[in-house]
């Protein structure tokens, strides 16, 4: 989890909240800090997270886990996506 990058990280995140994986008031204030950059929606990164896509070192579809791994999977996105650098 720690090579996935901010796009990805914002693109998961969004797919969690759709699938009610994570809890959309705490991943919503980190999506809207991750995509004040234009370019992060634009990414073909976040384009593979909404799709359920992590990309890391090893490449994991949320979609295709037992529920208790999805739910684990999609916190452990947003625990890392709270470590990235605050944009200006």
């Amino acid at each position: 989890m720690q090579s996935i990058g901010a796009g990805n990280a914002a693109g998961v995140l969004q797919y969690c909240i759709k699938k009610q994986l994570v809890s959309s008031v705490s991943a919503e204030v980190v999506i809207e800090e991750l995509t004040r950059k234009r370019h992060v929606t634009h990414s073909p990164d976040f384009k593979a997270g909404e799709s359920d896509e992590i990309l890391g070192k090893h490449h994991f579809s949320i979609g295709r886990a037992p529920g208790f791994i999805q739910s684990e999977a999609c916190d452990s996105v947003l625990r890392r996506a709270k470590q990235f650098p605050v944009t200006p």
